[in-house]
């Protein structure tokens, strides 16, 4: 039943619980109640993270969100883990192709292309005949075609890494390995090519995961501070989620307590004078009153042509394209919003809005917590002045007491 709801599943009690029949490992510990949430996986759920207990509970929203938080911290750490556990199968497979056989072959001399195989032509996205009698340098990347060019002239056969660009225009990193050979009678170059481009990218991304749960973590030990301050934590906040992520923009916008708008409250990239004043509308067909009443982040690939909801004009004023926005839970109602986005039209990974989200849960816990701060400290400083009136009222009782009698 978890597996196939979209929320935590919470069962207050068992034994009369109509929607799903508690598992024997659970009735044969008397279990009364508990929650249970899913741990998301790449593909699909991975499995489910629950709490049990014999007693009859009810539990809080706080109770469900930390259980949520557990479950997302566990998937992040399982996912990292297949990551790591593909990339080093990756390269084991990689490694047993190349003593089999080149990725591709290319014969050159001084740098011009007399042949190469059918798999150096898949690489590049060129049909064979394209490619004879091209100068190779034309096919590297500008910043590596120096050395490119000095492997060549000085005939050095060490193994090199270089980018080659493709006919349609992408990037693939390949890792070169040449030697000088005598074919038919002539000394020619010989290079084979090792396309590395989905290792390559498989490190970047783990390198951007791993930065990503860093960020995360000194988050949270700031959040915890307890002399930090809410808009201090604030301003780290998008500064941090703006590096990290590489976007111009990033906000937390603040619900007023009118619940018709939202106030820029702290924000990276903006124009001077925006922060602290603009505000967004919570409109239905606006995006801020899109994402209030979803559950889940809301990405956007490309502003320009979104057809859910329209762009605030704070967004258009600044060009974003792209971005991700995600509800800051508050006590009772949503505290506000968080927001990363960018000028450049840009596809978000899972990784990237599961950060932005477990920061975003990070900075509604900050702010329960300081509310909650506040609560006590209003209370206890009713309650002082409540005993000052009292010993004041004892103190002039004991004067005229005397006089009464």
């Amino acid at each position: 039943y978890t597996l196939h709801s979209s929320r935590p599943v919470i069962v207050e009690d068992i034994r009369t619980e109509k929607r799903l029949s508690g598992p024997p490992l659970l009735h044969e510990h008397n279990v009364v109640s508990g929650m249970s949430v899913i741990i998301h996986g790449e593909k699909g759920p991975w499995g489910v993270l629950g709490a049990h207990t014999t007693q009859h509970i009810s539990y809080s929203k706080d109770d469900i969100n930390f259980l949520q938080a557990m479950a997302n911290i566990l998937a992040d750490v399982i996912a990292r883990k297949q990551d790591e556990e593909a990339l080093q199968a990756s390269e084991e497979r990689l490694r047993s192709l190349s003593r089999a056989t080149f990725e591709g072959i290319v014969f050159n001399k001084k740098g011009v292309f007399l042949d190469c195989n059918e798999q150096f032509a898949d690489i590049v996205g060129y049909k064979l005949g394209e490619l004879v009698g091209i100068d190779g340098l034309t096919l590297v990347h500008p910043e590596d075609r120096e050395l490119a060019h000095n492997r060549i002239t000085t005939g050095n056969e060490e193994p090199y890494e270089l980018r080659l660009l493709c006919k349609d225009g992408s990037i693939k990193f390949v890792e070169a390995h040449a030697q000088m050979m005598l074919v038919n009678g002539e000394r020619l170059r010989v290079t084979a090519f090792r396309d590395n481009t989905e290792r390559k990218r498989a490190e970047y991304l783990l390198r951007i995961r791993e930065s990503q749960q860093r960020e995360i973590s000194e988050i949270g030990k700031f959040a915890l501070t307890s002399e930090t301050k809410l808009t201090e934590l604030m301003d780290r906040i998008v500064y941090c989620i703006a590096k990290t992520l590489d976007v111009e923009y990033c906000k937390v916008l603040e619900l007023l307590p009118d619940g018709k708008k939202l106030l820029l409250r702290a924000g990276v990239g903006w124009k001077e004078g925006c922060v602290g004043k603009a505000t967004v509308g919570i409109e239905k067909e606006s995006q801020s009153g899109y994402t209030l009443l979803s559950t889940s982040p809301i990405i956007v690939n490309d502003l320009r042509t979104e057809t859910r909801f329209n762009g605030p004009k704070l967004l258009h004023d600044h060009g974003v394209i792209s971005g991700i926005s995600t509800i800051i839970y508050g006590m009772d109602v949503p505290y506000g919003i968080l927001g990363a986005h960018t000028k450049k039209k840009r596809v978000f990974t899972k990784d990237d809005v599961s950060f932005v989200q477990s920061i975003a849960n990070i900075l509604a816990e900050a702010i329960k917590r300081k509310r909650a701060e506040e609560l006590l400290q209003g209370q206890k400083k009713a309650l002082e002045q409540k005993n000052i009136a009292l010993r004041a009222g004892e103190k002039i009782t004991s004067t005229f007491s005397p006089t009464l009698k």
